[in-house]
């Protein structure tokens, strides 16, 4: 037994939150707290297997902390649409490619075979006309700026793969 969930578990559980209010409430008229809060219960008993090697005293603590974390994310995502220059919605949650019937993105290597990679998008935003998309990635480890950094060097491949998948 570990005190605190573990930090993929968490991650898991926030991902579930997120998923489920982009799917099911992001018009809501509703309490955006409380529709969180409900949502976190939910996940908590979808994960309970996730959390059952974790010290239960500590599950209250740690799942107001993961409220919080969801509720920070989506009032961020709230005040960075503003700044888009036109809408986007979501249009897709857990969007796979390269798994069972679904096509790998084909990458050609000179020389070579092509690599087939597969992957699974968090969520994919589009615009009205379908012309236009963000590609979003939860990250519940790390930071923005070191991520954004590596992208830049070339050491972390994971968000153009998936733009390039998408696109």
């Amino acid at each position: 037994i570990t005190r605190e969930i573990k930090p993929n578990n968490r991650g898991t559980i926030i991902h579930t939150i997120l998923e489920n209010f982009y799917r099911n409430h992001l018009n809501t008229s509703e309490n955006l707290e409380e529709v969180i809060n409900n949502l976190a219960n939910d996940a908590f008993e979808q994960h309970a297997n996730l959390i059952s090697q974790s010290s239960p005293i500590l599950h209250p603590f740690q799942k107001k902390a993961i409220k919080q974390v969801a509720l920070e994310a989506i009032k961020m995502e709230f005040n960075e649409r503003k700044n888009l220059p036109e809408p986007l919605s979501p249009f897709i949650c857990e969007w796979i490619f390269g798994a069972g019937d679904k096509a790998p993105l084909t990458i050609p290597i000179d020389g070579g075979k092509p690599a087939n990679i597969q992957g699974r998008v968090d969520r994919i935003d589009v615009n009205e006309n379908k012309s236009r998309f963000i590609v979003v990635d939860y990250k519940t480890g790390g930071k923005v700026e070191s991520i954004a950094k590596n992208i830049s060097e070339g050491k972390h491949l994971q968000l153009p793969i998936y733009v390039e998948a998408v696109r």
